[in-house]
């Protein structure tokens, strides 16, 4: 099998969101697909790899970002966002080439570090993280609490 990896485009953008709502069912295309051609389309700190097999059917993506001041790093570094492969597609190298394409690009955003984050249960991704390179540097409790809007008052 061979494998195409493009820099997403407008071209792309229906069959990427439909691929996404297959993996997250609970978001909304329609609502993605605004969201996304506002957002990501038109950020030169944003970018989508997607991986195409031979059919032109989207096999996995790598969304990253560049952030600054993340954790214990204090530059500007390439974040992996989401990285995601069809499960029958896994396994054949598609993360790693997905992960190169990010990388280059962070290179070429001045990056020196990429960073990404997983859940402490979410033992498969930890694996990927490994395989890619990734070295573990903190595990972090997240706090949530609602605010309201009579707390102006």
């Amino acid at each position: 099998m061979r494998i195409s990896i493009l820099k997403l485009g407008r071209n792309d953008l229906q069959k990427w969101v439909k691929f996404r709502c297959d993996i997250w069912p609970e978001d909304n295309i329609e609502e993605s697909m605004a969201e996304f051609k506002n957002t990501i389309l038109n950020k030169k700190s944003r970018v989508i790899f997607i991986a195409l097999g031979d059919n032109g059917l989207i096999t996995g993506f790598i969304e990253v970002s560049i952030r600054c001041k993340v954790g214990f790093w204090r530059n500007y570094a390439g974040y992996i966002e989401n990285l995601h492969v069809k499960k029958e597609f896994r396994r054949k190298g598609i993360a790693k080439i997905l992960f190169k394409f990010a990388e280059k690009w962070m290179v070429s955003k001045r990056c020196s570090m990429a960073l990404s984050d997983t859940s402490v249960e979410n033992h498969k991704s930890q694996k990927v993280h490994k395989m890619l390179g990734f070295k573990e540097e903190e595990r972090l409790i997240l706090f949530s609490k609602e605010v309201h809007c009579n707390a102006l008052r």
